[in-house]
């Protein structure tokens, strides 16, 4: 380690965004606005990996989070020397975004970046015999980069702004293994590109007179903007000397929140501001952690983690479904519409991708559960059986329909 802090390290668990202009902005939510290319990337068969690693164990850890940083290793890589900003891993996926001053730029350097992470991909599932396969979508549109947070001197970075939505939903309608772009995208750059329209999105097979690679310079953040951005827990191993001990499966109860609402337009700072302070302060209470701020094809979501260290208790899955509920009031009276999923089961937690670029994950069934029950939770909140069982009389429930969950042979009771 090159330095006492690890500040060098902890550095690859932001995004270069927060390095360039975090340090500017005041202890005060912020959002800065650009016209930006955004490219999504999801790894199909990875689930299946996970699951079938999480049976193994201590050493199952090991061989996922092996697995984890050979796969995202190397498409960060490519990501990066294709000047792009990996601004969040979404799961098993990566969202990244290109935002030079000309948007037809910005939409090519994207498109050429795709079709480079589907030569790379198709050459590491071929060396390593393996089912996992990527799809990918490119869009092009406003995005904004916020800060938001800092109840406890904790603040969270997250990319919002309709593309994001965009790119989530259109891969769905790529074969594995193929490149999309989005209308936008496609159309500033639509006599560059060879491919053919599938429905309201184009597949991209190649790109004519492609601009060079450029690799943008790394941008170092502020030891400020570390200490505040990156957790504490993740600080304090890398100090102790325990970066190796990341990888590891642990119980835990996920709770995963969307604000289906919340719009983008404009304006929409303060409301989401007052959210985040809400999630930060009742986990706090119950003792619980926000584990992540993240945009998709849904909407805005956040994770409440209740069981990462060092804050583990017999009672998470009490503490996780009472500070739901909790929450629900809360948003309600502020006039926010909010979708809860809870889910509670052994995890995979741990850090991940390339030496310039990480996160700190969790990764597995019961996450998958959390967020399928807070897609049709309504508004309401919908807990999995694991969760109900765990929490016993404490709470009332009421029982649900069992579903089915692609993956799962099983069905999930609600």
């Amino acid at each position: 380690m090159p330095d006492t802090d690890g500040s060098s390290i902890l550095a690859a668990y932001l995004p270069r965004w927060v390095g360039a202009e975090a340090a500017a902005r005041d202890d005060a939510a912020d959002a800065a606005s650009a016209t930006a290319a955004v490219l999504f990337l999801d790894l199909s068969g990875f689930s299946k990996a996970t699951d079938k690693l999480a049976e193994l164990g201590a050493r199952g850890a090991e061989e996922l989070s092996n697995l984890l940083n050979d796969v995202f290793g190397a498409l960060v890589d490519v990501v990066l020397a294709h000047g792009g900003d990996v601004v969040t891993f979404a799961g098993d996926g990566i969202i990244a975004i290109w935002d030079p001053p000309d948007p037809a730029e910005a939409a090519a350097r994207a498109a050429q970046c795709a079709l480079a992470l589907q030569v790379a991909m198709e050459k590491w599932a071929s060396e390593r015999a393996s089912e996992i396969r990527q799809r990918i979508s490119v869009e092009l549109g406003e995005i904004h980069r916020c800060l938001v947070g800092g109840f406890g001197s904790r603040w969270h970075h997250v990319v919002v702004g309709t593309p994001i939505q965009t790119v989530g939903a259109a891969y769905r309608r790529a074969k594995v293994g193929e490149v999309v772009l989005c209308p936008r995208a496609w159309r500033v750059i639509a006599d560059r590109c060879e491919g053919a329209q599938v429905e309201d999105v184009f597949r991209l097979d190649r790109l004519l007179s492609p601009p060079d690679p450029a690799p943008a310079a790394p941008v170092e953040p502020a030891a400020r903007d570390i200490e505040r951005l990156v957790p504490k827990s993740l600080r304090e191993r890398f100090l102790l000397g325990q970066g190796k001990w990341l990888a590891e499966f642990r119980n835990l109860t996920v709770a995963q929140i969307a604000l289906p609402d919340l719009g983008f337009d404009g304006g929409f700072l303060p409301l989401l501001q007052s959210a985040i302070l809400d999630m930060q302060r009742i986990a706090a209470k119950y003792e619980g952690t926000v584990h992540l701020v993240l945009m998709d094809d849904k909407g805005l979501g956040v994770t409440l983690a209740f069981g990462l260290p060092p804050l583990a208790h017999e009672d998470d899955a009490v503490r996780a479904v009472s500070a739901a509920m909790e929450l629900r009031a809360e948003l309600r009276g502020r006039g926010i519409r909010s979708s809860i999923g809870v889910a509670t089961g052994r995890l995979f937690c741990g850090d991940y991708g390339g030496r310039a670029r990480r996160a700190y994950g969790i990764l597995g069934q019961s996450m998958n559960a959390a967020a399928r029950f807070m897609d049709m939770a309504d508004g309401e909140i919908v807990c999995d059986g694991a969760t109900a069982q765990t929490v016993g009389r404490r709470i009332s429930f009421e029982v649900l329909r069992q579903f089915h969950f692609k993956g799962r042979t099983e069905p999930v009771p609600a």
